[in-house]
């Protein structure tokens, strides 16, 4: 008995250091070294990003000929949803600092860039606030040309020639001065009358003038098209609704000066060109006589009253 109970105990002894050894096998991966380790989490991914082909200047408008795509992979990026993925999500942008060769581009220091660098010589840049239904529709973009037609009420006031009037110098207040009709000596008459070929004449704006309009701008390049971020818009605490866009214009001082005449006074109304379109165009106008005159305008005629004791 002696004997087999201590052939089970060395059994029993063998069996624990095997079942130790498994465990130890088990936990250190086994003894193929060839065999890869599964991993946890997101693998490692390819994305596209967007790098500075050549250095750039801070707060330059970047062009695509500044910029490049590169592949890499995310594990290299510190925050990968801060890297645009194509090169047309940053064109029209600037950079908050100097870029250099190779640099990776990040959103969070894209700006809206400036325009003072893209102006041509000898030009300006101002803007107008245009309604949202004098955007054609909104499809007006950056760098796109523009005509604008002007319309003002304009009243004519005529200035007309007279026969100059002597009085005399002892002309007291008790004396009557009489002014002969018209028609009768002198000829003509020292009093205003209907105006005749040659008369001066002032127009001035006026709600009951005639409306007359006119393309006064042509070929007109947008630096920028500035929407409000809402649809409405604040003027001294209270909210003002569809207030519309700004089109930063490039102009030439002459212009610079009619567009804030036509910001002021009058209307305007914005015409989108084409795009290969720059020659202009030598346009008469219209007022409400040329609507009947040149485009056959109807206008009302004289109601003629039936006689006494017609049926």
């Amino acid at each position: 008995m002696r004997r087999s109970g201590r052939l089970l105990i060395v059994v029993g002894v063998v069996m624990g250091l095997a079942a130790l050894l498994l465990a130890v096998f088990a936990l250190s991966g086994g003894d193929d070294d060839d065999t890869p380790t599964e991993r946890t989490g997101p693998q490692p991914q390819q994305i596209t990003i967007v790098q500075a082909r050549r250095g750039v200047d801070a707060h330059v408008r970047l062009t695509a000929d500044d910029l490049e795509e590169v592949v890499v992979m995310d594990t290299d990026l510190l925050n990968p949803d801060d890297h645009p993925r194509r090169i047309n999500e940053v064109i029209g942008f600037a950079y908050s600092e100097e870029l250099v060769e190779g640099q990776q581009v990040l959103r969070s220091r894209l700006e809206v860039s400036g325009i003072a660098e893209e102006l041509e010589p000898g030009t300006r840049a101002i803007s107008m606030l245009v309604e949202q239904n004098n955007l054609v529709a909104g499809l007006i973009r950056q760098d796109d040309s523009i005509d604008i037609v002007y319309e003002v009420n304009a009243e004519l006031l005529r200035i007309t020639p007279t026969t100059p009037l002597e009085v005399s110098d002892d002309l007291s207040l008790t004396t009557e001065l009489v002014i002969p009709p018209f028609g009768q000596s002198p000829d003509p008459a020292p009093y205003p009358y209907p105006g005749e070929p040659g008369s001066r004449f002032v127009i001035t704006e006026a709600n009951s003038g005639n409306p007359v309009a006119k393309t006064v701008l042509q070929n007109i390049r947008v630096l920028r098209v500035i929407t409000p971020s809402s649809s409405s818009a604040t003027s001294g605490g209270n909210q003002v609704q569809n207030a519309g866009s700004y089109l930063v214009l490039q102009v030439t001082p002459d212009q610079a000066e009619l567009v804030h005449m036509m910001t002021t006074v009058g209307t305007y109304q914005v015409v989108l060109r084409g795009g290969d379109d720059d020659d202009e165009v030598n346009t008469m106008g219209v007022n409400m006589e040329l609507l009947v005159t040149e485009y056959n305008l109807p206008v009302p005629k004289t109601v003629r009253l039936p006689e006494t004791g017609a049926q």
